[in-house]
């Protein structure tokens, strides 16, 4: 068959990756589409038989718009999502422009139902996918998880090709597991977990040989100077880490960056960190307040964890960039300020803050409809926009948010700030907060001028 994967964000999405490279395996034409300019007459010219296409809640608007019009075809192919919002909003089928969506992890099951297709038919019983045919919506259960991560594919990304400003990057995402065992209520993994229960081990981790497999392949075939690794929690198992800092040192050690937990790092794991050449470290302070990190995020976090890991990433000499989250359901405002101070006090290479947004799949969307704080749907909107919950300060909030990063690095500003934040949202607070975000980025990816002006292009929709 002719399949297109199409989506809307200029970066690499692993899931799309794997399943790619195994559909190609087994003999399918397989192209990707992203979003720019001239792209729909090259899906028009390609005539794909189905479009799978990935979906968040953030992007659904563009997801169903994009479906739509590929029905208006004079041969509109089959039209299948994935992602996490098809996972906790399946209902999405009901669409008229969507044949089916897959629900959880999607490489058993959507080989299955490309195959199947080839054959000539929909096929209704495929695991893990709602399936519309004829008008009806059959609603089949979750097959069981992968539990050996080795048994997919190394994806080897030559359908980036066309798009030289993902293909010549000189930095790789890579993810050598899923899954994570935390339960914070601004996250879906525990509603994953709930999702998976007595189908297979929701964390799993790939061994370390295939992932230097990976990582000395995207070396030597692209080029590659940097890798991201994107796990919820890279320093999760130390067994594990252990090993690939010792594979890492002495068969690669390129500069790469990783997300980990407070409570995940010590003095033995940032050293591994440092010896093999990690330079940044992202992770969550989430809320500087006790009752908003406890009571209302479940971060299971203390303060302490906090201060005592920054201190060890810059003793020695890693970088870190820290994430936060303002908004949440009865935050205050001086409770986000509590924020900033500790910030302030770890000082962070990078202090990120998102706005509150309970997206389909989160405790977080629960809580806020049980306390009646819902002021719209959540979905569709960005968590660098405005929040859906309601605030007495939420302007005020969301002006912190943008001018989060100046709040920290200049203590001495802090009364102009307060002040600063009780204006309307504004055009020039966007901005500071895109240039400083951007600014980070580049330096992070070790991006050019002009790779970093072409990234900023292409992801100003992400701010909307």
């Amino acid at each position: 068959m002719r399949i297109a994967f199409l989506q809307d964000i200029w970066d690499e999405i692993q899931g799309t990756l794997i399943l790619a490279e195994i559909l190609e395996r087994q003999g399918h034409d397989v192209r990707f589409f992203l979003q720019e300019r001239g792209w729909w007459r090259k899906l028009v010219a390609f005539a794909p038989e189905m479009a799978a296409i990935h979906c968040t809640s953030l992007n659904v608007g563009w997801v169903l718009a994009v479906s739509s019009r590929l029905k208006e075809l004079p041969a509109p192919p089959l039209v299948v999502l994935g992602g996490a919002h098809p996972t906790f909003a399946p209902e999405i089928v009901e669409h008229p422009a969507v044949d089916a969506v897959c629900r959880g992890e999607g490489e058993l099951g959507f080989p299955e139902l490309v195959n199947r297709c080839r054959a000539g038919e929909l096929p209704t019983d495929v695991p893990n996918f709602r399936v519309k045919a004829g008008g009806v919506v059959h609603d089949n259960p979750l097959g069981p998880l992968v539990r050996d991560l080795d048994s997919h594919p190394i994806p080897r990304r030559s359908l980036y090709m066309d798009y030289p400003f993902l293909g010549n990057s000189p930095t790789k995402r890579v993810i050598t597991g899923r899954g994570c065992p935390f339960s914070c209520t601004f996250c879906a993994n525990r509603k994953y977990r709930e999702l998976y229960r007595g189908l297979g081990p929701y964390v799993r981790r790939r061994s370390v040989g295939h992932v230097m497999e990976e990582l000395q392949y995207l070396a030597r075939a692209w080029n590659t100077r940097v890798f991201d690794f994107s796990d919820d929690i890279f320093t999760l198992d130390k067994k594990w880490f252990a090993e690939f800092v010792d594979t890492y040192s002495r068969d690669l050690r390129l500069p790469y960056f990783v997300i980990s937990h407070a409570r995940h790092m010590d003095e033995e794991v940032v050293e591994g960190l440092a010896a093999s050449g990690c330079f940044c470290v992202l992770f969550g302070v989430e809320s500087g307040s006790p009752r908003v990190r406890e009571e209302i995020m479940k971060k299971n976090l203390d303060e302490e964890d906090i201060v005592r890991c920054a201190a060890l990433l810059r003793k020695h000499g890693i970088q870190y960039k820290t994430q936060n989250v303002l908004g949440m359901p009865t935050e205050t405002l001086e409770e986000a300020f509590e924020t900033v101070r500790v910030n302030r006090r770890i000082k962070p290479w990078y202090p990120c803050a998102s706005i509150a947004q309970p997206y389909p799949g989160t405790r977080l969307l629960d809580m806020s409809r049980d306390m009646g704080l819902l002021t719209g749907d959540p979905v569709g909107r960005s968590f660098y926009g405005s929040s859906v919950i309601a605030h007495p300060d939420a302007r005020a909030l969301a002006n912190l948010q943008r001018l989060f990063y100046a709040a920290v690095r200049w203590p001495g500003a802090e009364p102009l700030i307060r002040r600063l934040i009780r204006l309307p949202p504004n055009r020039a607070f966007d901005l500071f907060h895109q240039f400083t975000f951007g600014w980070h980025v580049k330096k992070r990816n070790r991006y050019g001028f002009t790779h970093s002006l072409r990234m900023y292009l292409k992801y100003l929709g992400q701010f909307d």
